[in-house]
């Protein structure tokens, strides 16, 4: 793919009617590296745009990959004109292992388009109230936590059975469906998987409806998560309760902060007893609509993000001589 896109773009810069600006944005990382070939050929400014961190990434498996992270990470931060990550947590580790490129590096948060009319919706009729999870679950640590807990609760009836969890989307380990509380959680029909994929807008719509969201960051043992799993985004546009798995200070842990859309987080050191304590906490929640705050909308809007971009475009343009006076 780089040698046929190369081939496909060179000439296409050539017949340009200015010069312009290159932007590359990753996964994947071929991207990156045919951004830096461009840019060498044409002495062109150019932007790499790191939607997720690539080193220590948590979903970066293969020994080869890793190996090769470090240094194809270096060279992107050498040789770009601009860097942006998608938090800032990201973007000071960033800055943190290239102080000489310090200056470069930007955030640029992810976010939502506030004109695709996602937002919370009437809630159907059920004898019951129903937490939602929509996505893929990539590590099992933290719905073993929520699972166990909620079996202790429960059992002990400091829990009423009066809810339901459904988990819609690709589940990682299997194993966690043979995990003791989930065979027992799922014997009462408490809870429900489906680990079939579900067209977005089916899946929205089940979150638009529910009495809560739940979120499980990104667990590895590396180190803290710097990014923010994207399905949080709907969690706080469905303005109901969102029940978090994070870490204190994580990205996510800041983004329910700023929101003002009612949370509870449970922490990786949080005791099992406090874990059960924040689950009733949040069972006790009021499933009404509570609006996101204006801080999480000017923020992680489209259009802010967009004027944030195009200011960045703008000072390169005018940094290299692009911009008429």
């Amino acid at each position: 793919w780089l040698l046929r896109a190369e081939a496909a773009a060179i000439p296409w810069i050539k017949d340009f009617p200015t010069k312009p600006i290159l932007f590359s944005t990753s996964p994947p990382l071929v991207s990156h590296w045919l951004a830096w070939r461009l840019a060498k050929h044409f002495s062109l400014p150019w932007v790499a745009d790191f939607r997720d961190p690539l080193v220590a990434n948590f979903g970066r498996r293969s020994s080869l990959g890793r190996l090769m992270d470090a240094p194809i990470e270096k060279q992107v931060v050498r040789r770009a004109s601009a860097i942006l990550m998608n938090t800032e947590a990201a973007a000071e580790e960033l800055r943190s292992r290239y102080p000489t490129h310090a200056a470069k590096i930007d955030a640029l948060p992810n976010g939502y388009d506030p004109e695709d009319g996602f937002g919370p919706l009437p809630r159907p009729h059920r004898p019951y109230r129903l937490w939602f999870h929509g996505g893929s679950i990539y590590r099992n640590r933290y719905p073993e936590r929520l699972f166990d807990s909620l079996w202790r609760l429960t059992e002990s009836g400091k829990l009423a059975s009066d809810w339901r969890i459904r988990l819609v989307g690709a589940l990682e380990d299997q194993s966690l469906l043979q995990r003791p509380s989930f065979i027992a959680l799922a014997s009462k029909q408490l809870i429900d998987i489906n680990t079939n994929v579900l067209p977005k807008a089916d899946a929205l719509r089940a979150a638009a409806e529910a009495d809560g969201s739940m979120v499980f960051d990104h667990y590895h043992s590396g180190g803290p998560n710097l990014a923010i799993p994207a399905k949080s985004f709907d969690c706080i546009r469905a303005e109901r309760p969102i029940l978090a798995f994070t870490s204190p200070g994580a990205p996510l842990d800041r983004l329910l902060s700023l929101c003002g859309v009612a949370s509870v987080r449970i922490y990786e050191e949080d005791p099992p007893t406090v874990i059960d304590e924040k689950i009733l906490a949040f069972a006790q929640l009021p499933p009404e609509p509570t609006k996101p705050s204006e801080a999480f909308r000017n923020l992680h809007s489209a259009p802010e993000q967009t004027r944030k971009l195009a200011s960045l475009l703008n000072r390169l343009a005018s940094k290299h001589g692009m911009l008429r006076s």
